[in-house]
């Protein structure tokens, strides 16, 4: 068959069967019905407010909101300047230069009657025809809103004081850690030995006449009273 005449049977709300040698009109059970705009789940909405969370800097200029990717959370009109310019000269060397070009700022092209139709040009909206960051601008502009999606945010608890568990391990000192440091402290120079040895000596004297171990307050005496 024809693919124009499956694509019709599936999407038909009534089919027409042969039954008995007759032609029998009904209602189209499996049915693919046509969006009229773009369908955004909760777990969109989701990933869109923790997108929103990291607090990145959108700029309007000449009627697109700019954004960075990545980790750099700032961005200025002479940024959104020089990428447009950039963009028309197409001045690339490479193609891996190009990708990278064009996934470092997205922009958003907000539709204000209906922001579902809104358009981005990141490679997530041109596969799935919404992204976070239409999401997101269209939350800031006060188009939508987070509270669909209460129930499904996980509840963080506050951070207590001290190292986290995951990281609490590296403040210990680990078995052959700084090996040559502690190799260093236990060296031990000539000088410091002879001053260790006349310590010792200092601190045990004999009777010069009984030659038994004298005792000491304070001063060095003979328990035989020699």
């Amino acid at each position: 068959r024809p693919l124009t005449q499956i694509w019709s049977t599936r999407r038909s709300t009534t089919l027409s069967l042969i039954r008995d040698g007759e032609s029998v009109i009904t209602e189209n059970i499996n049915i693919k019905t046509f969006d009229n705009e773009p369908f955004i789940s909760n777990n969109d909405y989701t990933e869109a407010y923790k997108w929103n969370r990291l607090n990145k800097a959108i700029i309007v200029y000449n009627d697109q909101l700019f954004m960075p990717d990545g980790k750099k959370k700032t961005l200025t009109k002479d940024d959104c300047k020089q990428y447009l310019e950039e963009l028309q000269q197409k001045e690339w060397q490479s193609f891996d230069i190009m990708i990278s070009f064009l996934d470092s700022i997205h922009i958003v092209n907000l539709n204000k009657e209906n922001w579902k139709f809104s358009m981005c040009s990141c490679s997530y909206w041109l596969k799935y025809l919404h992204c976070s960051h239409v999401i997101s601008c269209a939350y800031r502009s006060k188009l939508c809103s987070f509270d669909s999606i209460g129930m499904d945010l996980p509840i963080e608890r506050n951070k207590k004081r001290g190292p986290q568990s995951e990281t609490a391990n590296a403040y210990n000192k680990q078995q052959g850690e700084n090996a040559i440091d502690d190799e260093l402290v236990l060296q031990v120079t000539k000088k410091q030995k002879a001053k260790s040895q006349l310590s010792e000596s200092v601190d045990q004297q004999n009777c010069p006449k009984c030659n038994i171990p004298m005792l000491k307050r304070r001063y060095w005496y003979c328990k035989n009273k020699c």
